[in-house]
């Protein structure tokens, strides 16, 4: 009867020892992967700085740039288009005030004078 004793408390002991490996390797696993999603959230913050950083650079050296621009082109085409562009914005604003999103096609291009032809709609089949 020894012999069935000690080969049984083998087998528990093994499977205890067996059981605390699998326990560790869970924790060890489970730790890993919360470092990593701490890593990855914080490289995703770092990103995120860096992106609004460039963006305020860029929107800088846009602004330079535009002013730099104005200063050489001063009433050069660049300018004219602009200055044209910005009134037939104006022009058209105020042709179309007081109509609301339902408004007929009809009665926008009749506000417009007719200034918009058909072929120019671009939802309009070719």
């Amino acid at each position: 009867m020894g012999a069935t004793y000690d080969q049984a408390r083998a087998r528990r002991i093994a499977c205890l020892a067996h059981k605390a490996r699998m326990r560790v390797r869970d924790d060890l696993a489970t730790m890993f992967c919360k470092r990593i999603a701490t890593k990855i959230k914080n490289a995703e913050a770092e990103l995120e700085e860096i992106r609004l950083a460039e963006r305020e650079i860029v929107e800088a050296l846009i602004g330079n740039y535009r002013t730099v621009l104005k200063h050489i082109d001063q009433g050069g085409p660049a300018q004219e288009a602009l200055e044209k562009a910005a009134a037939m914005t104006a022009e058209t604003r105020q042709a179309l005030e007081g109509l609301d999103e339902q408004a007929p096609v009809d009665e926008v291009v009749g506000r417009l004078e007719g200034s918009l032809s058909r072929r120019s709609w671009p939802w309009r089949r070719r």
